[in-house]
Formats: C-alpha cells, sequence, structure tokens
C-alpha cells in the first residue's frame, strides 16, 4: 500500500477482507466517492462501506462509532451503523465501518434543510467526554500523511496552518460552545422517510458552533453554490454568521480543511490532484476564483 492508500486495486482488496470479517457479499459493490475515506455500496445488501486509511485513524473511527451508537439511542436525525457487528473493522492499514444504506431520490436536499438538524444536535450533550474542536491540528495530521503533495505546495500549506492558528486563537466568540457536527454542508445531508439525516459524524467535537454556519457560506463563496439558499438557511437557523466579526477567519480555516484533507490520496487521484493543484495555485497568486468539485 506504499504511497497509494485508495488506489483501486488496494481499495478492491481492503473492501473483499473487511467484508468478509463482517460476514458481508462485496461483489458488485459502487464506488460512491473517495476523498478522505473510500464510500462503497453494497449490491447485495442495503449496506454502505466506509473505508479510511491509515489506522493511525482508529481513535478518530471509534469515537466516531460511539458518537453514532449515542445518537442512535436519543433517537436524533442520523445515519445509522448496520447491524451489531462490532466496528470499526481492520484489516492492514484499513479501518473500515458500515452503515445503513437510504436510497436517494429526487433533488438532493436544500441548504436550508440543514438547519433544524443543526440546531438539534447543539442542544445535544454527549454522556461522554469529546475532543476539543482544532482543524488546524486536523490541517496538520492530514500534511503529516501526504502522498503526493509537492514541497512547496507542503510549505504553503504549513505557513498557512501557522498563520490561522494565530488568528484563530484570537478570535471571540457570540454563540455558545458545544457539541457541533464538523463539516456541516447540505453534502452530509441525506434523505429519508422520515426527513434529512446527518451523515459523516467522523469530524463531531466540542467547540464553536459558529463553525457549523460556516461551510454552507463556503459553498456560495468558492463552489457557486445559492446565495439565497446560504441566506435562507442561516435565516432558519437564527444567526447570521457572515456579519460576525470572526467569520473571515473561519471562512479560510473552512478553505484550508477543505484543502488538506484530500492530501493523503493526492497520489491515489489525478482527477483530485489536478484540481487540488488549481486551488493551491490561485490562492498563492491570490485569485477569488470558483473551485470545482473532486470527482
Amino acid at each position: 500500500m506504499p504511497g497509494q492508500p485508495f488506489a483501486s486495486h488496494h481499495l478492491d482488496n481492503a473492501l473483499r477482507m473487511v467484508c468478509a470479517r463482517a460476514g458481508l457479499d462485496p461483489r458488485g459493490a459502487e464506488l460512491l466517492r473517495v476523498t478522505a475515506n473510500a464510500v462503497f455500496r453494497l449490491r447485495a445488501e442495503p449496506v454502505v462501506v466506509r473505508i479510511a486509511a491509515p489506522q493511525s485513524q482508529l481513535p478518530r473511527v471509534c469515537r466516531m462509532v460511539r458518537v453514532a451508537r449515542w445518537l442512535a439511542e436519543v433517537d436524533f436525525p442520523s445515519v445509522r451503523l448496520h447491524g451489531d457487528l462490532p466496528q470499526p473493522v481492520e484489516f492492514g492499514e484499513y479501518l473500515a465501518t458500515f452503515w445503513t444504506y437510504l436510497p436517494q431520490s429526487g433533488a438532493p436536499p436544500l441548504a436550508e434543510s440543514l438547519a433544524p438538524p443543526l440546531r438539534e444536535l447543539h442542544r445535544l450533550a454527549p454522556p461522554f467526554v469529546l475532543p476539543r474542536w482544532d482543524p488546524i491540528a486536523d490541517a496538520r495530521r492530514f500534511l503529516a500523511a501526504a502522498n503526493g503533495l509537492v514541497e512547496e505546495d507542503r510549505a504553503f500549506l504549513e505557513r498557512w496552518c501557522d498563520e490561522l492558528a494565530a488568528e484563530l486563537a484570537a478570535v471571540t466568540y457570540d454563540l455558545p460552545a458545544g457539541l457541533i457536527h464538523g463539516d456541516a454542508w447540505p453534502g452530509n445531508l441525506l434523505s429519508s422517510s422520515g426527513g434529512v439525516v446527518l451523515c459523516d459524524l467522523d469530524q463531531v467535537s466540542t467547540g464553536p458552533r459558529e463553525w457549523d454556519l460556516v461551510p454552507v457560506i463556503v459553498n456560495a463563496l468558492r463552489f457557486g453554490h445559492s446565495p439565497a439558499a446560504a441566506r435562507r438557511f442561516l435565516e432558519r437557523y437564527g444567526f447570521d454568521v457572515t456579519a460576525w466579526p470572526g467569520f473571515p477567519v473561519l471562512r479560510r480555516v473552512r478553505e484550508l480543511t477543505v484543502l488538506t484533507g484530500v492530501v493523503p490520496v493526492l497520489s491515489s487521484s489525478p482527477s483530485i490532484a489536478r484540481e487540488f493543484a488549481r486551488r493551491i495555485d490561485g490562492l498563492r497568486r491570490g485569485r477569488e476564483e470558483r473551485w470545482r468539485p473532486y470527482r
């Protein structure tokens, strides 16, 4: 697996092995996406498999499993783990979790539909300790696991980490700190028979609730998503994060985490590497340009 943990032949083998250990059939599995995790939908059963690498993420993945089980206990609208099998399942450097598949049809959930589950999540208090939100430490962790990152780009991102760490330390928050999702954007919403549910729980932590409002705005600024939809999201949540003085800092932190989250898989995905290089070049040259989604 050296250098290319998410190369297709490595992933295919990992999927077969973790499914064998979970008693599931991987034949005909569909790869849904590869960024920080590889996500497969099984054909034989309504199950989604998320595969992470390397195994140094074990504490993070175990925490995600614990959070998912607790949210199910309190009947919060989030994705559910599949069955009662012990999770995560390990194979070599890989860690796999198994989730109940929710078929999606029609238009994806709107940005404004993210506001109610976020408000509900922000009112909860887990009966166990979660780590403090630390996006700069997360970015540095991804940089340490980089594959295919050129030294010039590494140096640029490391300097950005240093600059933003100092700026974050000076931010004063208006909302009370507490439970946050950590990666709250409409792409982490799924439709279900009872309404929308939150998925991708691996960044759930304790931190500033303002952070959970920033990704929707960054999507409008960087990816061309509807500014009107972003405004409706903020109105429905009840706090205009764009009018808060700390927003420019958290916007740049979000952009940093979006960039660094894929550096471990650059050598495995030429399409991600090309878009990553374009974004870095634009930032280095000061271009305020639109980003394209990773494919």
